[in-house]
């Protein structure tokens, strides 16, 4: 379970304090993660966070010289999207951190937020649904019940502007939306039939073998301009230039390659991490 700000949420520091932002560089910088994105976060068999946001995290900070830390949290609590709204979340804006990892793009988030340099690529979304639901056709939504995660750019927005499943009634109405705020439980929802189908991408999903989970059409891209996963900020945060600072520096003498690659064998069962060339 995601912990939730103000009631508990786990702050890896010694120091106990509120993560309030101050004016100084000179401080602990706070990054907001989530647990459950794949290879990108997750919680091992020990209930430890892993993943390469936690990997890259640190290398970033250490080639920055700055101190950092990250709080596990909602991913409704950086972002929201709930029914025909989307909006900032309360977390990233009142402050109780500095960045939120794993981002897109969009121009709904850019009205008010900025964005660092990206450091995977843009991974496809995809429709999932259930090849034994015989209620469901993939070629038309209309009247049916279709998943998504709240806080995420795989949202009903995109599967209407950018959706290319070639499919009837895929606007926002022509079907009954459900947010889920926990992956695990939209594909249980999934299997159980209480949905017909969701929206996810590649990198946070994986299909079981002999599931009977499939795709409509080839996937698309939700990010804006297919840019890719990024750090979120907001516009007058000091943060942004120091981050994409040490982004560049550990691109260019290896140690991003180094640390990606790796986090594709090492999470591999996880899901799939879209490394830059």
């Amino acid at each position: 379970k995601i912990l939730e700000r103000p009631s508990g949420s786990h702050r890896h520091s010694a120091d106990n304090s509120a993560p309030c932002i101050d004016k100084s560089l000179d401080r602990t910088w706070v990054f907001a993660v989530g647990d459950q994105k794949g290879a990108l976060e997750f919680i091992d068999t020990d209930g430890f966070l892993k993943g390469f946001h936690i990997d890259l995290l640190k290398a970033i900070c250490k080639t920055a010289g700055r101190k950092c830390t990250y709080v596990m949290d909602a991913y409704s609590n950086c972002w929201e999207s709930t029914g025909d709204r989307e909006f900032p979340g309360q977390g990233l804006l009142g402050k109780w951190y500095d960045a939120c990892m794993g981002y897109w793009p969009s121009p709904r988030r850019l009205n008010s937020f900025n964005f660092t340099i990206s450091y995977l690529k843009s991974d496809p979304a995809h429709v999932y649904y259930l090849m034994e639901n015989m209620n469901f056709d993939p070629k038309d939504f209309r009247g049916r019940n279709i998943g998504f995660m709240d806080g995420w750019a795989t949202n009903e927005f995109c599967l209407a502007k950018d959706g290319n499943v070639e499919a009837k009634g895929i606007q926002p109405g022509d079907y009954t939306e459900f947010y889920f705020k926990d992956h695990t439980d939209m594909v249980d929802a999934l299997m159980e039939k209480k949905i017909d189908a969701f929206l996810s991408t590649e990198a946070s999903y994986t299909p079981k073998e002999g599931s009977g989970v499939v795709t409509v059409g080839e996937g698309f891209s939700c990010s804006y301009n297919n840019r890719g996963t990024a750090f979120m900020t907001h516009y007058n945060n000091p943060v942004l230039d120091w981050l994409n600072a040490a982004m560049q520096e550990i691109y260019d003498d290896g140690t991003y390659r180094r640390i990606c690659k790796k986090a594709q064998l090492d999470y591999a069962k996880h899901g799939k991490l879209l490394c830059l060339d």
